[in-house]
C-alpha cells in the first residue's frame, strides 16, 4: 500500500490554515474578565444608591436647618442619617476573594 506523500502533506497544510482562532468568551455581555475581584458593584445598584442617597441628603440637610426641632423632629433626623449610611454602604464593592479571613492563623 503506498500512499502519494504529497497528498498526505497537504493534508496537514490545509488542516493547519483552519482560520483565526476564536476569541476566548468575555464574562458577560460588553463586560470585561477579570477574576474574582473584579466586577464586585452592581452598577444598577450603585446608581440607584447614589440617587437615592443625595435625596436623603437633601432631606437631611433641610431637617438640620430647621431652627426648632421637635422630638418628631430629631427622631426622623437620626433616621435619615441612618439612611444615608445604608445608601453609602450599598455603593461600596465587596471585600476583595483574596482578604477574607481563612480561618484560624497556620503555625
Amino acid at each position: 500500500m503506498s500512499s502519494n506523500p504529497s497528498l498526505r502533506r497537504d493534508k496537514v497544510q490545509t488542516q493547519n490554515q483552519s482560520g483565526p482562532e476564536p476569541a476566548a468568551a468575555a464574562g458577560g455581555a460588553g463586560k470585561k474578565g477579570g477574576g474574582r475581584n473584579e466586577q464586585k458593584v452592581n452598577q444598577d445598584r450603585k446608581q440607584s444608591a447614589e440617587n437615592k442617597l443625595k435625596d436623603l441628603k437633601k432631606e437631611r440637610d433641610e431637617l438640620k436647618s430647621k431652627p426648632n426641632k421637635t422630638p418628631e423632629d430629631k427622631a426622623k433626623l437620626q433616621k435619615t442619617e441612618k439612611a444615608i449610611n445604608r445608601e453609602i454602604d450599598r455603593q461600596k464593592k465587596s471585600e476583595n476573594h483574596s482578604k477574607k479571613d481563612k480561618g484560624a492563623a497556620q503555625r
